[in-house]
C-alpha cells in the first residue's frame, strides 16, 4: 500500500480515505470497497460539506466523491497544492478552502464561489469550520479565531482563544463551535447565533490559567459584601435575533464558587472523546474492529496487499486516525489489513482508467491497450469502454502481476446530415471523448458555413461532413461539418425586370415575384425595367421573399384633342405610341385635333397607334350682307374681307366655309358660284342690283341680260360630316317680276318658291 494520507466521513455511514498516491477508497458499512484513482489526487485534501465528501486536488479542482466516479464541483482560480481545506469536524453548507490569505466559500450543490479576504498577517492558519452563517478560522500564530460573515462577506471581531500552546483544537459539536487549548484552564464556545461563552475547565496537571493574577498583588480596600447563601450568578448573553450579521458580543466568564460545580449551560458540554487503540503484530482486523466498536467508534476495514509486509492474511497493517489519536465517540476509524491478490471483477464495461484504478488498488500492474481487433465502436456507449481483461477477472495473481486492459479506440462516424452543426459537434465531443491513463483525447470538430439554405428550416444544418458517415474514426480525428448558411444577401436589382427576376430566382435562399407597378409615363423606355424592390439591399434570414416591381409595358393614352396635331403627335410619341395621322373634314380649324380613336387615360400597350383626327384646311366665317338700299338683295362673303361697298345693312352670320381654290384631302370640295346682275330692275328680276348663288356652273340669262357669273366665291364640302349644317339658296317670287334670293342654314326660307341645297358649312 502507498499509505493513507487523509480520511473523512462518506455517505450512508461509509468512510472515504485518500492514499498517498492519489487513490480515493470508499468503504461501505457492508465492508464493500470502491476505488477511484484521481488525477492530481496525490497531495490533495479531503473535506466535507452539505452532507457530502469532497476532494480538493493538488491542482485546485474540487471533486464530489459520493458517486461511482468523481464529479467536478468547481475549479476556482487561485487554488493549488498549498490549500487549507475545511475541517470535516465542522462541516456546513460550503466547501471551505483558504489560499493566499483568502477564504473561499464554495456552494456544495452549485459550485458557486464567494471570496472573503482575511488580512490575517498570520504565518499559521488551520482548517476552518462553519456554523450559523459564519466561518471560524484558527489563527495559531495569534492564538485566535478569525470570524467571516457569509451574508456580508466581511470579517467580524476575532475571538481570542485562551492558552499559549502552538495549536489548539477546533470543532463543531452540540450546535456550538469549540476552541480548546488542552493546556489552558479556559476554553471558548460560540453558538449558532454568534453568542460567545468562555468556559472555565477547572485546574489540573499542566493546566495554566491565562487570566491568573500575579502572586503579589497590592492590597486594596474592598467594601465587604454581606454573606448570602446564593452562589454567584451565571451570566449568559441572550442570543441576538439579528441573525448572521450580528457581531459576537464581549465574552462572559463562568466562574464557579468554591465548592460549587460549574453551572450547566446546555448544550455546552464538550464532546466525549476516546483514544484510538494501537494494534500489535498479528492482530486480525475482525478483532481490531471489535475493540474499536467497543469504544463506540465505527470500524471500516480495507484490504491491502502484503507488498513486502510480513504477517498473515487479515492482519492489521494500520489505522486512520492512527493509534493513540483522540477522536469523538461515533467517529469512523479505517483499518487496513493484509488481503489476497485477485484480478478485480466488473472491469469489462468500465472506463480504462476506472479499470486500471481497480487493478492498481488490487496491488497489480495495469497495462492499457487498444482492442487487438480494430473494430470501431458502433455506439457511444461502447466507445472507449473496456471490452477485454487478461488475465480474466477473478484470476489469482502475484503481487505486481501485469493485467492487460483493452478497449476500442475508434468509432463509426455518425451521420450528421440535416442535424444542427453546433449541436452535432457538441454531441460528437461528448460521446467520443476518450480518457486513458489520465490523458483525455477528443475529436477536433469544427463547423464551416457553406451554401445558402434551401429552406429556413435547414439553416445551420449539416449537408457535408468529413469523415463520411460510418467511416472508422479515431478519438483525436479532425472533423469538418459544412452547414447551410442561414443568411442570404439580397442584391440591388436594376435593368430589365425579367432578367432581374431570373437573377433573383437563381439566388439560393430567395423567393422572388414580379409585379407591375407604375406606368412609364413620359419615359416609355423605362417600360419593363425595375421600378423598385422589396426588401431593400441587405442581408436577411432565409428564405427571404423578394418582390420586384417593374414599370408597366403599357401606358395611359394622352389627351391630344383640342390641340395642334403636331404637338399632339409629340405627346403620343413621348408616351411610347405611334402617331395615327388621320386628316379629314372634322372641324373648321386647321390642324386642330378634333377627336382621337383611343380615349385619353385608357391603358394601351406601348407601340400601339393612337389615331387622331384633324382638319387639314382652314375654314373662315361667312356672312350675308344686305344692300344699303334695303332691298331684299344679299351678297355672300367672308367676314375677314370686311363689308362689301354698298352693303352692310342686315348682315348675318351663316357659318364657316373655305376660300376659293381650297383643295380637300379627299377631293370632295364643292364650289359655290355667284351670279350678279346690275342691268336694272327690268333686267335683274325686279331689282337694280341682284344676286343669287348656286352649285351650277352654267351661265344664267334673265330679262335679256346675261348675269355675271358663274364666279366661285367659296368652297364647301361635298358631304355633310357630323357637326355641319346644310346651307340653302331659297327663291321667293312675290310677283312675276320680283325675284328675291336668300341664303339660309338648316332649312330653306319659309314660303320659298324653290330652294337649292348648296352644301354644308360649319355653324
Amino acid at each position: 500500500s502507498a499509505g493513507l494520507a487523509d480520511a473523512a466521513p462518506g455517505p450512508d455511514g461509509s468512510v472515504i480515505v485518500l492514499t498517498k498516491d492519489g487513490v480515493v477508497v470508499r468503504v461501505g458499512t457492508d465492508l464493500s470497497v470502491h476505488r477511484m484513482p484521481i488525477t492530481d489526487g496525490a497531495g490533495g485534501t479531503l473535506t466535507s460539506a452539505g452532507g457530502h465528501c469532497f476532494l480538493i486536488t493538488s491542482a485546485g479542482e474540487v471533486l464530489a466523491l459520493d458517486g461511482d466516479q468523481p464529479r467536478t464541483l468547481a475549479k476556482p482560480e487561485g487554488l493549488d497544492a498549498n490549500v487549507i481545506a475545511g475541517s470535516p469536524q465542522g462541516a456546513g453548507d460550503h466547501v471551505l478552502a483558504i489560499e493566499h490569505d483568502v477564504l473561499l466559500l464554495i456552494d456544495a450543490n452549485t459550485g458557486a464561489t464567494q471570496n472573503i479576504a482575511l488580512h490575517s498577517d498570520s504565518a499559521t492558519l488551520g482548517r476552518p469550520v462553519e456554523l450559523g452563517g459564519r466561518v471560524y478560522i484558527p489563527d495559531y500564530t495569534n492564538h485566535r479565531l478569525l470570524v467571516a460573515n457569509e451574508d456580508t462577506g466581511q470579517l467580524q471581531k476575532s475571538v481570542d482563544v485562551p492558552g499559549s500552546t502552538p495549536t489548539f483544537a477546533l470543532f463543531v459539536s452540540g450546535g456550538r463551535v469549540w476552541a480548546n487549548d488542552q493546556f489552558s484552564q479556559r476554553m471558548v464556545a460560540v453558538d449558532s447565533a454568534g453568542v460567545l461563552t468562555r468556559i472555565d475547565k477547572g485546574t489540573g496537571k499542566g493546566v495554566e490559567d491565562p487570566d491568573a493574577k500575579p502572586t503579589k498583588t497590592p492590597k486594596t480596600t474592598t467594601p465587604k459584601t454581606p454573606k448570602t447563601n446564593t452562589p454567584p450568578a451565571t451570566t449568559i448573553p441572550k442570543p441576538n435575533p439579528g441573525g448572521h450579521s450580528t457581531p459576537i458580543p464581549n465574552p462572559v466568564t463562568i466562574t464557579p464558587s468554591p465548592g460549587t460545580p460549574i453551572p450547566v449551560v446546555p448544550p455546552v458540554t464538550p464532546p466525549k472523546k476516546v483514544v484510538v487503540p494501537s494494534f500489535g503484530p498479528n492482530t486480525n482486523y475482525v478483532d481490531a474492529c471489535a475493540q474499536i466498536e467497543a469504544l463506540q467508534l465505527h470500524c471500516a476495514p480495507v484490504a491491502v496487499d502484503a507488498n513486502g509486509k510480513s504477517g498473515n492474511t487479515g492482519d492489521v497493517v494500520d489505522t486512520v486516525p492512527g493509534g493513540g489519536s483522540q477522536v469523538e465517540v461515533g467517529s469512523q476509524v479505517v483499518v487496513t489489513y493484509l488481503g489476497q491478490l485477485v484480478v478485480p471483477n466488473n472491469l469489462v464495461g468500465s472506463t480504462p482508467d476506472e479499470a486500471c484504478a481497480a487493478v492498481v488498488a488490487a496491488q497489480l500492474t495495469c497495462k492499457l491497450q487498444a482492442s487487438p481487433l480494430p473494430v470501431p465502436a458502433s455506439t457511444p456507449e461502447a466507445f472507449g469502454i473496456v471490452d477485454g481483461v487478461n488475465p480474466a477477472s477473478g484470476s489469482k495473481a502475484n503481487s505486481g502481476a501485469e493485467v492487460t486492459i483493452s478497449y476500442p479506440d475508434t468509432f463509426q462516424m455518425p451521420d450528421f446530415t440535416n442535424q444542427a452543426g453546433a449541436g452535432s459537434c457538441a454531441a460528437l465531443i461528448a460521446n467520443y471523448t476518450l480518457t486513458v491513463n489520465g490523458t483525455t483525447t477528443k475529436p477536433n470538430c469544427a463547423t464551416q458555413t457553406g451554401n445558402t439554405a434551401p429552406t429556413a428550416a435547414q439553416a445551420g444544418q449539416v449537408y457535408v461532413q468529413n469523415p463520411l458517415p460510418s467511416v472508422p474514426t479515431p478519438a483525436n480525428a479532425s472533423v469538418a461539418l459544412t452547414v447551410y448558411n442561414g443568411k442570404v444577401h439580397v442584391p440591388t436589382f436594376t435593368g430589365d425586370a425579367n432578367a432581374a427576376l431570373a437573377a433573383c430566382q437563381a439566388t439560393p435562399g430567395l423567393t422572388c415575384t414580379l409585379v407591375d407597378g407604375s406606368y412609364p409615363g413620359a419615359n416609355p423606355a423605362a417600360a419593363g425595367t425595375v421600378e423598385s424592390q422589396t426588401p431593400a439591399t441587405g442581408d436577411y434570414d432565409v428564405v427571404a421573399a423578394v418582390q420586384i416591381t417593374r414599370f408597366r409595358t403599357d401606358n395611359l393614352v394622352p389627351n391630344v384633342t383640342g390641340g395642334d396635331k403636331d404637338a399632339g403627335c409629340g405627346q403620343i410619341q413621348a408616351s411610347g405610341y405611334v402617331c395615327g395621322d388621320a386628316p379629314g373634314l372634322v372641324g373648321p380649324q386647321f390642324h386642330v385635333v378634333m377627336s382621337q380613336d383611343q380615349p385619353a387615360g385608357t391603358p394601351l400597350p406601348l407601340g400601339s397607334t393612337v389615331t387622331y383626327h384633324y382638319s387639314p384646311v382652314q375654314a373662315e366665317e361667312i356672312a350675308t350682307f344686305q344692300v344699303d338700299s334695303g332691298e331684299p338683295v344679299y351678297k355672300l362673303g367672308f367676314v375677314a374681307d370686311g363689308t362689301p361697298a354698298g352693303y352692310g345693312a342686315g348682315s348675318a352670320h351663316v357659318g364657316y366655309a373655305y376660300r376659293p381654290g381650297t383643295v380637300f384631302p379627299d377631293g370632295s370640295q364643292r364650289a359655290v358660284n355667284s351670279y350678279f346682275c346690275v342691268g336694272g330692275a327690268a333686267r335683274c328680276e325686279g331689282y337694280s342690283v341682284n344676286h343669287f348663288y348656286s352649285k351650277s356652273g352654267a351661265p344664267y340669262t334673265s330679262g335679256g341680260t346675261l348675269w355675271d357669273g358663274p364666279k366661285t366665291v367659296m368652297m364647301t364640302m361635298g358631304s355633310c360630316p357630323g357637326g355641319t349644317t346644310m346651307m340653302y339658296r331659297s327663291g321667293v317670287f312675290p310677283s312675276g317680276s320680283d325675284h328675291r334670293y336668300y341664303i339660309s342654314v338648316g332649312a330653306p326660307v319659309a314660303g320659298a318658291s324653290y330652294s337649292e341645297p348648296l352644301s354644308c358649312v360649319w355653324p
